[in-house]
């Protein structure tokens, strides 16, 4: 009996142990979360975490604001190799009020890493995914003003104190470094709304400091690989940045990724002769995050895939720096924000795929630009705007994918015949359908004169009182004193290109459609002699030429 509860006492006292030892390792992280609940709200979230170095010791912060302001900010930085600061109001926590922050008194030539959140009354958001980065020196410029020349380095002279084969072979691993030190002129960095980490090539930073592949590589080996230009990161550097800007760690397959392996044989990536990559495919490979500017620095890849993942942020506009890039392939994931105008600089773009994102704002016209495109996916996205005309441009289109969208106005019909689209479903009509709506909401067959009116065949710029620009879309009409019956359909409304409307003189009834309001283009419209009730519309005064104090009607 004694023995029995002996050994009851010693797992007892064993147990209790073991529960003062769990609470004590994890008392820090908690000691470093205030007493309110995490936020979950994607409108709460803060995103485009943006990080610089162009002066010694500093390091210049600014990152996108959420939807929902929140009070303030939680700034928060570190060494690399060292945990974020335990105690909030400890060294390396800054609390702006703004989305952006210097920080200053930053050891040289270290790599650091930044964070940031929102606070909120009674909640915080997530942290943002860390940004890594190496604080400029005042012997080595690691990020230049504006001001700085462009072109390649100038007088660059580099003395290596210590070395081994695989340290200048364009990979650094912990047992094998080299101390560079070298002079140059400034070199601008590449211009991006995104964060471009600078990431080592091992997952834990050694004692000291690492050299990046860029500095590391030889003349020949930077050629191989990908010449390393102004504001530009070696190829190496590019995709170990995607890795950690992806959760590399936890995509569904990553094999030889972070390794010393040839690229080529990194899972996803293909080479060319010369080594450098022409081909980056990711697809459905569980990545999550957002896609880093540095892929900017693939000066030849040709194409790149990163469909069906679950990447979030907006889309960099470094990829204009392609101009190998044939295929841009991004559907089926969270991207959000504007489409960069930038794109349109691609000249050899065929294939841009951006449907299944949260993409907003209009088609940037720029893209009118890429004239080779054979596949335009834009669909299921929150995209606005007019309906993008210059798509009739596009000679090589032979898949158009547009629904899904909040576009106004109305659409070619000529668009109708290209081998594969969606725009039946996109909830807009032509504009010759628009015109064929109006002419029978007004009497059309006893019309004074309805000439090509029915006739199919005929280019609207030829139907009786119709006038439209050198795009086709439709800019005026005048069917005054025609014998006009009915009343105005709202659907008038879709031909947003309008500049004149004459309708004076018919027997026009029932009130003026609301929608006429939508013509922001509209500097002329005469609606007297006819028999027009109710109000008129907010704004319509406002039109430059117009007759509606002829009309009688109250404003609405």
């Amino acid at each position: 009996m004694l023995k029995k509860n002996q050994i009851r006492l010693a797992l007892a006292v064993l147990g209790a142990w073991l529960i003062l030892a769990a609470v004590m390792a994890v008392l820090p992280s908690l000691s470093s979360l205030p007493d309110t609940e995490f936020a979950k709200d994607s409108s709460q979230a803060v995103s485009g975490l943006r990080v610089i170095s162009s002066q010694p010791g500093v390091l210049e912060v600014s990152w996108d604001a959420p939807a929902d302001p929140p009070l303030e900010y939680r700034l928060t930085w570190a060494r690399m190799g060292e945990s974020f600061p335990a105690r909030s109001d400890g060294p390396g926590n800054a609390y702006p009020a703004l989305p952006s922050q210097v920080i200053t008194g930053l050891d040289e030539g270290v790599r650091y890493k930044v964070r940031v959140r929102a606070r909120y009354e009674s909640s915080e958001s997530d942290w943002s995914t860390p940004i890594e980065i190496a604080v400029a020196s005042s012997s080595v410029a690691l990020a230049a003003s504006p001001d700085a020349p462009t072109g390649p380095p100038q007088n660059l002279k580099a003395a290596v104190t210590h070395s081994s084969d695989s340290a200048l072979n364009g990979s650094v691993s912990e047992s094998a470094f080299a101390d560079v030190a070298a002079t140059t002129l400034g070199m601008p960095t590449a211009s991006s709304a995104e964060p471009t980490p600078k990431l080592s090539f091992t997952a834990t930073p050694t004692a000291s400091p690492i050299p990046t592949a860029t500095t590391a590589l030889s003349t020949t080996q930077a050629q191989s690989q990908g010449s390393v230009m102004p504001g530009l990161i070696s190829e190496r550097d590019a995709l170990v940045a995607v890795y950690h800007a992806t959760d590399g760690e936890n995509w569904a397959q990553d094999s030889n990724w972070l390794t010393d392996e040839p690229l080529g044989s990194w899972r996803g990536v293909t080479t060319d002769g010369n080594g450098s990559v022409i081909e980056l495919d990711l697809n459905r490979n569980q990545l999550s995050g957002y896609i880093p500017a540095g892929l900017g620095s693939l000066l030849n890849l040709r194409i790149l895939r990163m469909s069906g993942n679950n990447l979030g942020g907006t889309i960099p506009a470094g990829l204009s720096n392609l101009p190998a890039l044939t295929n841009l392939e991004l559907d089926d994931n969270n991207l959000s924000g504007a489409i960069p105008a930038a794109l349109g600089n691609l000249p050899n773009l065929t294939w841009l795929d951006l449907s299944g994102n949260d993409l907003s704002g209009p088609i940037p016209t720029e893209l009118s630009q890429l004239t080779r495109l054979t596949v335009f996916a834009l669909s299921d996205n929150s995209l606005t705007g007019k309906f993008p005309w210059w798509l009739n441009e596009l000679d090589d289109l032979l898949i158009l994918h547009l629904s899904g969208n909040q576009f106004t106005g109305c659409m070619p019909a000529d668009l109708l015949s290209i081998w594969i689209e969606d725009l039946s479903s996109t909830r807009l009509p032509t504009c010759r359908e628009a015109l064929i709506t109006f002419f029978y909401a007004t009497g059309g067959s006893q019309w004074e004169t309805s000439t090509n009116w029915r006739d199919s065949a005929a280019s609207l710029s030829r139907w009786f009182g119709v006038k439209t620009d050198d795009a086709g879309r439709v800019t005026e009409i005048d069917l005054s004193g025609n014998r006009l019956v009915g009343t105005l359909p709202p659907r008038i409304d879709a031909l947003i290109h309008l500049e004149l409307l004459d309708l004076s003189g018919n027997e026009l009834i029932g009130p003026i459609p609301p929608e006429l309001g939508n013509l922001t283009n509209l500097s002329t419209l005469y609606l007297r002699g006819n028999r027009l009730t109710g109000c008129v519309p907010a704004g319509l005064r406002e039109i430059e030429n117009n007759d509606l104090k002829s009309l009688g009607l109250d404003d609405c």
